[in-house]
């Protein structure tokens, strides 16, 4: 979902941290962990993994080889090695080819994601509407409703 400065911005975990530093060391080896420079750049490091994800956050910093040619050219810009105006030349001729079974391989995957979400989010609401031992059980496990609810808003790739 875009971020329109409305929504509060999800505090990093130990998670994004963990994997801001795995990817300081391996696209950053040289540059010493107790500068200012080095905890700046983990700190931001960690807030786009809390905002946008682990797997996107792993592509972008190296963890995980990309999955597809937009995905190869998303990390080339992000790592650098590939300009703005060379990134939307590779999207736009990505976006005008015929469909293929790559194409549908991702939709379709993204669909089942999609729908993985929304059983996963009845059987929560069932759990908790269900559960006679707390009463308040919804009070707690909101939350977790709420996440797969963000799992099903994904925007589909048509990529």
């Amino acid at each position: 979902m875009p971020h329109d400065g409305t929504e509060l911005e999800p505090e990093p975990s130990a998670d994004d941290f963990g994997a801001a530093e795995e990817s300081l060391a391996r696209l950053r080896p040289l540059l010493g962990r107790g500068t200012p420079e080095y905890r700046d750049i983990r700190q931001a490091l960690a807030r786009f993994g809390a905002r946008y994800g682990k797997d996107r956050s792993d592509l972008r910093n190296g963890v995980r080889l990309p999955k597809n040619s937009e995905e190869q050219a998303a990390a080339d810009l992000f790592q650098g090695r590939m300009t703005e105006e060379q990134f939307r030349e590779v999207v736009k001729a990505d976006a005008e080819r015929p469909v293929d079974i790559a194409l549908l391989d991702v939709f379709c995957g993204a669909c089942e994601a999609q729908l993985r979400a929304y059983g996963r989010m009845i059987q929560t609401i069932i759990e908790i509407a269900t559960d006679q031992r707390e009463p308040d059980a919804w009070r707690r496990r909101e939350a977790e409703v709420g996440r797969h609810v963000e799992e099903m808003r994904k925007e589909l790739p048509l990529r």
